[in-house]
């Protein structure tokens, strides 16, 4: 039996004294087996135990031992007596153990005993259970076996049992309310735990109730331990407590008296949930009136809240295990995080000064893998410093001391530059102080080292740039009045040797100050008292030189160090000299080229090199009635005619980026409000370096030559369209006069060759001669009329009653034509300026149409509304119609629908009708349309303007 072990996991000798007291203290056989069953559960061993007699007979069993599987009497009967109390294995197999005792023999099962703490505890507690089995034996003999005793040790089983399992916490008051109910008549009970709540107050809170009234439920649910109740007296004084009626108990706790019936029993029973000195909590059973406890109920209260009390141990210490478990787990996160993470190198050598861990940001500053260090010492990675570093390691160790901010510095060699490390070793101890081994940190510092070389060089270069830089460099102690450094350059553009400028004060300084510039120095130097860190101050004064001469300087001041003592200021100053004596040269030349520009007829420009417009000259702006400021960068656009900007600006923009010189004719607004048109040219500027600056542009006006070229074109487009009009029309005339022409001749040669044909033939024949010289007569007439048009033939304008002309036009028609029906629909009266005879002719030709394409008996109607000062004439036919490939073309002159449209061989058309009748509606200002469907009819619109005749 391994004592050590067994008090070092759990049990220490003082628990197991009282253990095994309590083992002999009990008051069943089952009773005591049940104290040897709690103790080995809080070992988590799944032991389970049988105690039989020497007859044969079972006394008692915890843990659900397997009953059919057990071995039989004649494998254990034999044992010898003197291994009484000894742990035997009777199966190693299966983990079965047997043990002989004074009166009894006690079978258990569970693990094998090499790894069961269980089974060495038992062995210890044997000899205990022994003695309680003799004496229980002895006090049988003496007296009659109590049955109830068999039924207290049962329930405090069962109760037992489900506090070794994880139920719920109504399903464990559920249970030790049924069993107490069984053995001592109990009608309810509750388990009270002591919790500290939000606000640090301590008290007690129930676990769960059983068969509690709700007003009690909601009353008692949370209890402070000061409060004047018996729970919480229970609780504080840690003693049980026994209250034989309710009016004892709202006498004794006058606050109890509101609940008085509601609390569910009279006779009250709370014991003290405690584990040594500590208690956890109370345990509250309550009686019927009148209610007897006996020893047993007693006993069994109290065995009941011990079990509760162990319980509740051990969830605390396995709540407890659990959070030094997750404590574990998160330090050993935190520090892997930090080890893994850390942009800094780490590591952990043992005593021997063997690498146990590295970090992989130390194995890459080092140009290894953490496999490469693992197992490896210093002096087999690092040859060249391996046994100075394995010297420091052991000093830590033998010192116990850090040995911190040591810096190495390796080489450049195999491709690697020089590097830098800051080293530290310190001992990694126990929380007893013992030390573990030895903790590393490296960190590269190569940039660190590098720029403190850099700083080293800077300082030196910076002392030559003071001596050598073009720049005069100074100190002034505005304090003591004195100049307390200069550089070399001072000297040499003041023509003073350095011991003269350094024999300077500050007032000998302001002599040489031109006396235009000293009051704005001596303002500067006056500002320094209170300029702010970092905070400059400049200007351009002229120096005396020491030969007379005077020379301009650009100086910036600033507060180098202020004390109380002294107040450093810096100067800067640079030699400015040829610059302003060029910048007054250009002032000049600017002044000479404005004069010019000014002068000249011509509207000048000139643009930066971001296309923004800074000058124009005195034309332009007398032209424009611009002022420069309105005209600047974008402003000139303004006056710029909207047709013309897009095309002048991607023209301008384009020349910007090509840097080419450009040409554009726009019109330009003048000041009185007129777009005038202007020739602009534009090329680009350069410096003398070849820099571009921009570009420069002249304007010229050409708006009368612009208007007179824009006139002659317009004469020379009439004058092509004019004999385009002849050309065209001589060709029909002649291909039109052509066909009667050609008709009568032929006509007339038959006459003269057949001079004795019939008469009725040679009367068709005249009769056909007169139609094609009626018709010929015709086209001529309609020919003349046009050419009258285009030649401008003004229209007479007179008021007109367009509804008189639409009604005499009707009559007119009707007589021609007696085999059509003609009607007249709506006509509104309408009077407008026109040509009576010329709008008459429009109507003629619009009914002759009409009756010409429409069968005898067809119907012809016309109509005259007013629309929004517009008169509108309809008139439409029953007709063949008109196809929609001919509709397109139908007042072309000469042109005439397909033959298959005309219901006679000869309709008599000239193809010039339509044409004259559009001739007319144009010159009255109108529109004419058709809208025909094939074998449905033709409807002919005219509108007319009405504006300046006033209707009635």
């Amino acid at each position: 039996m391994d004592q050590a072990r067994l008090d070092k996991d759990v049990w220490t000798l003082p628990a197991l004294r009282e253990l095994s007291q309590a083992v002999q203290q009990a008051t069943s056989v089952q009773a005591a087996l049940f104290e040897l069953h709690q103790a080995l559960a809080q070992l988590e061993d799944p032991f389970w135990m049988v105690l039989f007699s020497e007859q044969q007979q079972m006394l008692a069993s915890t843990g659900n031992p397997p009953f059919a599987d057990l071995p039989s009497f004649a494998e254990w009967s034999d044992m010898p007596g003197t291994e009484t109390c000894l742990l035997k294995p009777l199966q190693r197999e299966n983990g079965l153990w047997m043990s002989r005792l004074e009166n009894a023999v006690l079978l258990a099962g569970g693990p094998e005993r090499q790894s069961s703490r269980g089974a060495d505890l038992l062995e210890v507690l044997l000899p205990a259970l022994s003695r309680a089995v003799r004496s229980l034996f002895k006090s049988s003999r003496s007296g009659p076996q109590n049955d109830s005793t068999l039924r207290y040790t049962s329930a405090l089983l069962k109760i037992s049992e489900v506090l070794l399992e994880d139920h719920l916490e109504e399903e464990l008051q559920e249970v030790i309310l049924r069993e107490s109910q069984q053995v001592m008549g109990a009608i309810t009970s509750t388990i009270f735990i002591r919790k500290e709540q939000q606000y640090g107050l301590d008290g007690l809170e129930v676990l769960s109730w059983q068969d509690a009234n709700p007003a009690v439920a909601s009353q008692m649910h949370f209890i402070p331990l000061t409060a004047h109740n018996p729970v919480a007296e229970v609780a504080r004084t840690g003693q049980p407590m026994l209250v034989s009626s309710k009016n004892e108990l709202v006498e004794r706790y006058p606050g109890l008296l509101p609940l008085k019936e509601d609390i569910r029993g009279s006779v009250v029973v709370l014991l003290p949930i405690s584990m040594g000195e500590q208690v956890m909590g109370v345990l509250y059973f309550g009686f019927g009136e009148n209610h007897l406890l006996t020893g047993e109920d007693h006993n069994l209260m109290r065995n009941i809240a011990r079990q509760v009390a162990q319980t509740l141990e051990r969830q605390r210490l396995h709540q407890q295990q659990n959070h030094l478990i997750q404590q574990h787990q998160e330090t050993v996160a935190l520090l892997q995080a930090i080890m893994y993470n850390a942009p800094i190198g780490l590591a952990f050598l043992d005593n021997q000064a063997t690498f146990k861990m590295v970090n992989q940001t130390m194995a890459q500053m080092l140009n290894s893998t953490v496999e490469d260090f693992i197992g490896s010492t210093p002096l087999n990675r690092f040859p060249v410093f391996g046994q100075l570093i394995e010297h420091q390691l052991q000093s830590v160790i033998a010192t116990g001391t850090s040995v911190l901010n040591l810096e190495y510095s390796m080489p450049e060699g195999m491709g690697r530059p020089v590097q830098d490390w800051l080293v530290n070793y310190f001992p990694v101890r126990t929380p007893e102080g013992h030390v573990l081994g030895i903790g590393a940190t490296i960190q590269d510092i190569t940039r660190q080292k590098t720029s403190e070389r850099i700083l080293q060089e800077s300082q030196l270069f910076r002392d030559k740039i003071m001596q050598t830089a073009p720049v005069v460099i100074y100190l002034i102690d505005l304090h003591k009045q004195h100049i307390v450094y200069s550089n070399q350059h001072m000297a040499e553009v003041l023509g003073y040797i350095p011991e003269e400028i350094e024999s300077m004060s500050v007032q000998d300084v302001l002599n040489l100050v031109h006396q235009e510039d000293l009051s704005a120095t001596q303002r500067v130097l006056e500002r320094m008292e209170h300029l702010s860190e970092g905070e400059v101050l400049s200007l351009e004064a002229r120096f005396r030189h020491k030969d007379g001469s005077w020379r301009w300087f650009f100086v910036k001041y600033t507060v180098f160090s202020r004390s109380d003592n002294a107040l450093l200021v810096l100067g800067l100053a640079l030699d400015i000299t040829e610059r302003r004596q060029i910048e007054q040269a250009l002032n000049e030349s600017e002044q000479r080229f404005r004069a010019v520009v000014n002068s000249v007829p011509i509207l000048i420009w000139m643009s930066d090199q971001s296309k923004n417009r800074t000058f124009f000259n005195k034309t332009w702006l007398e032209f424009t009635g611009h002022t420069s400021g309105q005209s600047a960068g974008y402003g000139w656009t303004e006056r710029v005619h909207p047709e013309d900007i897009e095309h002048y600006l991607t023209v301008y923009h384009q020349s910007f980026q090509e840097r080419t010189e450009f040409q554009i004719e726009y019109r330009l607004r003048r000041f009185d409000g007129q777009y005038r048109w202007i020739l602009a040219r534009g090329v680009p500027r350069f410096s003398a370096r070849g820099s571009f600056l921009g570009f420069i542009g002249g304007c010229i006006e050409m708006h009368d030559r612009k208007m007179a070229e824009e006139a002659l074109q317009d004469q020379e487009i009439q004058l092509r369209e004019l004999m385009n009009v002849q050309k065209r029309f001589v060709a029909d005339a002649a291909h039109e006069l052509r066909t009667p022409l050609t008709a009568i001749q032929g006509n007339l040669d038959i006459l003269i060759r057949h001079p004795h044909i019939p008469e009725r033939e040679k009367r068709e024949i005249i009769m056909d001669v007169q139609r094609e010289g009626t018709r010929l007569g015709r086209l001529v007439n309609d020919m003349l009329q046009l050419a009258r048009g285009d030649s401008g033939l003004s229209m007479q304008e007179d008021e007109v009653g367009l509804h008189e002309v639409l009604r005499s036009a009707f009559r007119d028609a009707e007589r021609l034509s007696p085999d059509h029906r003609l009607s007249l629909g709506k006509v509104e009266e309408v009077n407008l300026y026109g040509d009576r005879d010329r709008l008459k002719q429009l109507l003629l030709i619009l009914l002759e149409n009409a009756i010409k394409y429409t069968p005898k008996g067809g119907h012809i109607r016309g109509s005259l509304v007013c629309k929004e000062r517009r008169a509108e004439l309809r008139i439409s036919d029953s007709g063949i119609g008109i196809s929609e490939e001919d509709l397109p073309r139908v007042f072309e002159r000469f042109y005439r629908a397909d033959r298959s449209r005309q219901r006679s061989e000869d309709p008599g058309g000239t193809g010039l009708g339509l044409p004259i009748a559009k001739w007319i509606v144009d010159q009255h200002g109108g529109q004419i349309w058709i809208e025909s469907e094939l074998g449905v009819g033709t409807e002919v619109v005219v509108q007319l303007m009405v504006d300046t005749v006033q209707n009635p």
